[in-house]
């Protein structure tokens, strides 16, 4: 019999990241021993679209982005000092859209912390709005490695494999 392999879901990806981007991934793809190979960089990776200054952004776009950055304020960081903010677009079955807001909630035991994109995402599915997914989330350098960890991509893409990402600098630039 074959049994085919998997891909490492996000919570996996995001430790893999921890023992090193420059490490090798090998992963069974078949019964007969065949591998696929893979760089833990790509498990992650970081945003590569041009940078898009406020000027040549949407309006729906500027608004959003404002409302992520407002965000950081309501962040509870007392421990890495990092607040983040998010915004959770989605539609319900009738295709209503709407935004859901979410800020880094921090905990002295490292799981229990909550981060903003998966508060933002949490509320959306509750209320019931899971289709047309785009996360909006801030950043502190837009041109760094990719900020949201693996256990967020996975719920991000339990939504939709086409769910959309929009990176937020501090100067209110973005990468989609």
């Amino acid at each position: 019999r074959n049994y085919p392999g998997g891909s490492p879901c996000g919570a996996c990806r995001q430790v893999l990241v921890q023992f090193g981007r420059g490490a090798t991934m090998l992963g069974i793809a078949d019964s007969y021993g065949n591998v696929r190979r893979a760089m833990v960089d790509d498990l992650l990776p970081a945003a590569s679209s041009p940078t898009i200054a406020p000027a040549a952004q949407t309006a729906a776009e500027r608004k959003y982005v404002k409302l992520a950055l407002d965000q950081r304020s309501k962040s509870y960081v007392p421990y890495s000092k990092k607040s983040r903010g998010a915004v959770f677009l989605a539609s319900n079955s009738k295709g209503k859209q709407r935004a859901f807001k979410g800020a880094v909630i921090e905990n002295a035991a490292y799981g229990a912390s909550v981060a903003c994109e998966n508060a933002a995402m949490s509320a959306a599915r509750l209320a019931g709005y899971t289709s047309e997914p785009t996360l909006i989330v801030t950043v502190n350098n837009i041109t760094d490695a990719n900020p949201i960890d693996g256990e967020c991509l996975q719920i991000l893409r339990e939504f939709s494999r086409t769910a959309k990402i929009i990176l937020v600098g501090e100067d209110y630039s973005l990468v989609r």
